[in-house]
């Protein structure tokens, strides 16, 4: 898979995590309006990724630490999201 595909589909992957756990957190009003406000930023940038992939091609070695940050982000978000489930 290419670099550039990872990295758009883990934008895609998180922000729908980050959307899914919008629907079960029940705190503060903060909590939910930063939360949803993340989730969308974050697939919306996604989805204008896949929109336009031509824009955001760079070289392979470009997107070293940008690939591991957004498969880390991927895994943890996951992670608290399972926790979060099983907390309730």
């Amino acid at each position: 898979m290419k670099p550039a595909r990872f990295v758009t589909l883990s934008f895609v992957y998180s922000g729908i995590v980050l959307l899914a756990q919008y629907a079960f957190l029940f705190e503060s009003p903060i909590a939910v309006i930063t939360q949803l406000g993340a989730g969308l930023s974050i697939l919306g940038t996604g989805l204008l990724r896949l929109y336009k992939p031509e824009e955001y091609e760079q070289k392979p070695t470009n997107y070293g630490l940008l690939a591991y940050g957004m498969a880390i982000l991927a895994l943890v978000l996951t992670a608290l999201f399972f926790v979060q489930i099983f907390m309730f």
